[in-house]
């Protein structure tokens, strides 16, 4: 069945979504995911681990220090 893009229904489910996909932008640019300089999965996932833990950091920093919401 599909839903109606101006739904509630369809708001609640898709922001979810919406949630991810900026997740996955910010790493992919700024954090350099889209060009991995590395080879085997051993080390894609050691550089995939070391820029959720930058991102987390940049998020933390914007808590602590109250400049807002993490929007980049």
């Amino acid at each position: 069945m599909r839903v109606l893009r101006s739904t509630e229904e369809f708001k609640r489910k898709y922001s979810p979504r919406t949630h991810v996909e900026r997740f996955f932008s910010v790493l992919k640019n700024p954090h350099v995911l889209t060009r991995v300089r590395f080879r085997g999965i051993k080390e894609i996932a050691i550089h995939v681990i070391m820029s959720i833990c930058a991102y987390l950091v940049r998020a933390i920093s914007y808590y602590r220090t109250g400049t807002g919401l993490l929007r980049i």
